[in-house]
């Protein structure tokens, strides 16, 4: 249990530390947004591309924010489970059912984030790419805020659940179409 309850910060300060980096290229980004980005050199070089590479690293990040949410998420449950005389395994609490509401939590959170990925990067950079890259860059930070609200509404069930996909879903299916439109 001791062993379980010291690695519990490891995933849990790094993850703060994740939050604050997001925080900081979110702040960053906001000129961007605001469309206070000047690219230097002519119009077609990488440079034109920052506000949505800014967007792209917003999306490690916070994929990143949410795997060691997810392994926080486990060994806090092992160690809650583990004062009690018999309590599960590490590995019941990991790869099974023992970790519980927070530990499906954890794993949903994840996973969603990986059925998301795909869709959402391609879409990202195509609509960077044939549309607009700024309108492309603001799509893609609502898109994020409504993904980083994923694991508390999810821990609160359907309604709440709704308030980070469909918005997701939503801004997914406008860039597609919109990209559709101009390539069609």
């Amino acid at each position: 249990a001791t062993s379980s309850g010291t690695l519990q910060f490891l995933p849990l300060c790094s993850g703060l530390l994740l939050v604050g980096l997001f925080a900081h290229v979110f702040v960053h980004s906001i000129s961007d947004l605001r469309g206070e980005f000047k690219v230097r050199g002519g119009t077609d070089n990488w440079a034109t591309f920052v506000p949505v590479f800014r967007c792209t690293l917003g999306f490690v990040l916070l994929y990143y924010i949410f795997l060691f949410f997810q392994s926080w998420t486990k060994f806090h449950m092992h160690t809650k489970s583990a004062t009690t005389s018999h309590g599960p395994s590490l590995t019941a609490v990991k790869y099974g059912q023992a970790g519980g509401k927070l530990g499906l939590t954890g794993d949903r959170t994840v996973g969603n984030m990986m059925e998301q990925a795909i869709p959402f990067v391609l879409a990202l950079w195509l609509y960077a790419w044939v549309v607009d890259v700024q309108h492309g860059a603001i799509l893609g930070w609502c898109w994020l805020v409504a993904r980083a609200a994923y694991p508390f509404v999810f821990y609160r069930g359907i309604p709440f659940l709704l308030l980070s996909t469909v918005p997701g879903y939503l801004i997914l299916f406008y860039m597609y179409y919109a990209i559709g439109a101009k390539i069609l």
